[in-house]
């Protein structure tokens, strides 16, 4: 199997993983893997503008955390599986954030939100979060909990302002803010 296909089929692997191991007779996986295991993955499904890379490994992708660490070791752990090709970094302080691919802010961050997307305004940054209504505040990708599962909420107007370029196949599989509510219903998304 080509290496984009084996992604894509873990990837929908991993959806499919976030639900059936939450069912009552499984013991449940605590929802911060599977935010792990989403985030390491994006990094497949997303192009970043001057971005030569093939995935080969050439180019190392950096995941930063912005406030409290919510992952404990799991980012490191899906990392070590990828080969080491992606750096995680973790910062409590804004204007000592590096450059990151992906930027998770984490639920401390809540009240800071508007000021910490300002500032990233106009860095090429995929930003991502589990704070409510992120997507809807300008943010990238939001992590929600939809019948006990893991799902992504994009906001593609602010994707796109960026630069960044997402896979269709993520897109297929993510609630879209600023989407019609007829397809978002029709796709069961909402």
């Amino acid at each position: 199997m080509a290496p984009t296909c084996q992604k894509l089929s873990f990837f929908y692997l991993l959806l499919l993983c976030s639900s059936i191991c939450s069912s009552a007779d499984v013991p449940q996986i605590p929802q911060y893997y599977v935010k792990a295991a989403f985030l390491i993955e994006l990094v497949d499904f997303v192009k970043w503008p001057n971005d030569t890379s093939d995935h080969s490994g050439e180019n190392k992708k950096t995941i930063c955390v912005f406030g409290e660490n919510p992952f404990h070791d799991y980012l490191e752990k899906f990392s070590a599986i990828e080969n080491n090709n992606i750096a995680i970094h973790y910062f409590q302080n804004l204007e000592k954030i590096p450059h990151c691919h992906i930027l998770f802010i984490s639920r401390s961050e809540k009240h800071s939100l508007s000021k910490i997307l300002r500032v990233l305004k106009n860095k090429i940054v995929l930003t991502v979060s589990d704070i409510r209504n992120f997507a809807h505040e300008k943010g990238m990708i939001e992590f929600v909990i939809r019948s006990r599962k893991v799902r992504l909420r994009i906001d593609l107007a602010t994707i796109n302002e960026s630069g960044i370029k997402l896979s269709s196949n993520l897109i297929e599989l993510a609630m879209l803010v600023n989407d019609d509510d007829k397809y978002n219903k029709k796709k069961g998304r909402q």
